[in-house]
Parts: structure tokens; C-alpha cells; sequence
């Protein structure tokens, strides 16, 4: 229910995005709603939207209201759509120090990344006041897709660079001791590294951080899909890997390997106990044939 405070509509939202495994809402209300919905939406929870008793879409109603097809209901209707747009119609971790204590505990982590940006600024705070790391994470942010639309470069207009360091200066106010930039441009992570009294790692954001980060299987070549533009393949494991096995699968079923050299036996005495014992026919057959 959105009938409710901000916080309780942000709770709730949380506890239906975990437990349903779900990557947006959809929100029924009116302009009246939108305060809840811009608080789940600075959450990180993507909305969509939803008034009336039949979805439409904003160029659906946009279109109807330009006609001049409207009653007051539509016209109301139009400022409930449009006070849904504005709220941004878009979570973050409900009882976060709590999620992250687990995390830390079950996972026996050190530290957290945490995605997010300067609206998720309390929640790092809170986390590391209760004594664990953050490292905060700008750009694109996986776990935050639906809310970017896509896995598309941060920071290329002056704007949205700006939002950028906005959301890392407030994550290190709030106490991380680390800032990854993921796929901004250079300029952004350039900047920060300038700026900021933290270190600045770069993943896909150029080479001006303190540091680099790949993933280990972009190194390799080891997801043959797709290569993303900032990876470097440094060596082709695919090749050698489908070669071992091949390999392997031919050795195994030759019983070259395992060989004497990977195998324990018995002596020969225990051997012959042991199959005389168990009525190991083949065995003695075997034993027999080897004393002749």
C-alpha cells in the first residue's frame, strides 16, 4: 500500500522487490502518491506509473489530452501521470546495516561495494559506522540496470558527469575508503582521482585512476558472447581449455589415466587376502595368472 509514509512506502517496496525477485514496480495512485514514489525512486527501485483502471502509456495519454478529447476526470488523470514522471517513477536495501552484517558474516567478506548514488549516501554511512568498509561504486551499476535503462557508458554529457561526482563526493562524505568507477568516461574518473582523498579505482573508465580493475574472465577470453569495448584479452584460454579436456575425456576412456603414478595399491600379500576373502573370482584369476 502507498497510503502510507514515504519511509513505510520505501519498506515496503524493498520487501517486495527481495522477496519477489523482481527488478521494478508498478505503482497505481494518483499525484497525490508522488512524494511515496520519489522515495522508493531515490531508493533505486525503478516504477512504472499506473493510473486509472487501465494502464496507458504517457504518448498515449499525452495524444489524448492534445486532442482536446478530455474531461476533467482525464485532465486529471494527465496531472496524476505527469506528477508520476516528475517523482522520476524509480530502491535501496531496506534495514541496510542489518543486509550488509549478513552479507559480511556469510559470505566472510572484509569489505562491501555498494552501487548506488548520493541518495543512497545514509544508507553507506550507516553501514560503515557500524564498522564495516564500503567501497562505493558509481557508473553503470549492475545491480541498478533497469533504473539505467541498459548497460550504456556514464558520464558522456557535462550534466550527467557532474551527477556523477555528485554521487562519489557523497559517498565519501559518508565514509568509504574506496571509489570504483564502472564504464564512465576517462574525464569523470580523471577527475575524481584529483579531487578525492580516497583512491579511485577504474573499471572501463580509462587509465588516470590509482588503480585498474578487470574481470578475471574478460583476461582470459573465457565469456565468448560478447567482449566489452574497456576488456583486454591477454590470452585466449578457450583454445588450451578445449584441448585439455579433449584430452582428458580420450585418456580416460583408453584407462591411460589415472596411471600407476596417480594410484594407491595394495601389496601383493593384502592383495591376495583381500580377494581370497571377498571371492574376487577375476582378481585371482588375475593373481594366478601373474605367479605362472
Amino acid at each position: 500500500s502507498f497510503h502510507v509514509s514515504p519511509e513505510q512506502a520505501v519498506e515496503n517496496a524493498g520487501k517486495f522487490i527481495s522477496r519477489a525477485n523482481a527488478e521494478v514496480m508498478k505503482c497505481e495512485g494518483n499525484q497525490h502518491h508522488a512524494k511515496n514514489i520519489e522515495a522508493i525512486v531515490k531508493a533505486g527501485i525503478p516504477v512504472q506509473g499506473h493510473i486509472g483502471v487501465t494502464p496507458m502509456r504517457m504518448p498515449q495519454l499525452g495524444g489524448f489530452f492534445a486532442q482536446g478529447k478530455t474531461s476533467d476526470r482525464a485532465k486529471e488523470l494527465i496531472d496524476d501521470a505527469m506528477a508520476m514522471v516528475d517523482a522520476g517513477c524509480f530502491s535501496i536495501m531496506c534495514e541496510a546495516v542489518e543486509n550488509a552484517g549478513k552479507f559480511i558474516s556469510r559470505a566472510n567478506a572484509e569489505v562491501m561495494k555498494c552501487e548506488g548514488n548520493q541518495h543512497h549516501a545514509k544508507n553507506i554511512e550507516a553501514i560503515v559506522k557500524a564498522g564495516i568498509p564500503v567501497q562505493g561504486h558509481i557508473g553503470v551499476t549492475p545491480m541498478r540496470m533497469p533504473q539505467l535503462g541498459g548497460f550504456f557508458a556514464q558520464g558522456k554529457t557535462s550534466d550527467r558527469a557532474k551527477e556523477l561526482i555528485d554521487d562519489a563526493m557523497a559517498m565519501v562524505d559518508a565514509g568509504c575508503f574506496s571509489i570504483m568507477c564502472e564504464v564512465t568516461s576517462q574525464e569523470v574518473c580523471e577527475y575524481l582521482t584529483e579531487i578525492l582523498p580516497v583512491p579511485v579505482i577504474s573499471l572501463g573508465a580509462g587509465n588516470r585512476a590509482h588503480g585498474v580493475h578487470i574481470i578475471t574472465s574478460d583476461l582470459f577470453h573465457l565469456y565468448e558472447e560478447h567482449t566489452p569495448r574497456h576488456s583486454k584479452i591477454y590470452h585466449d584460454l578457450i583454445p588450451i581449455m578445449e584441448n585439455v579436456f579433449t584430452q582428458y575425456r580420450d585418456e580416460v576412456k583408453s584407462r591411460v589415466y589415472p596411471g600407476p603414478e596417480h594410484t594407491v595399491y595394495m601389496n601383493d600379500q593384502e592383495i591376495a587376502k583381500f580377494a581370497k576373502e571377498m571371492n574376487w573370482e577375476t582378481k585371482l584369476a588375475e593373481l594366478d595368472a601373474a605367479r605362472k
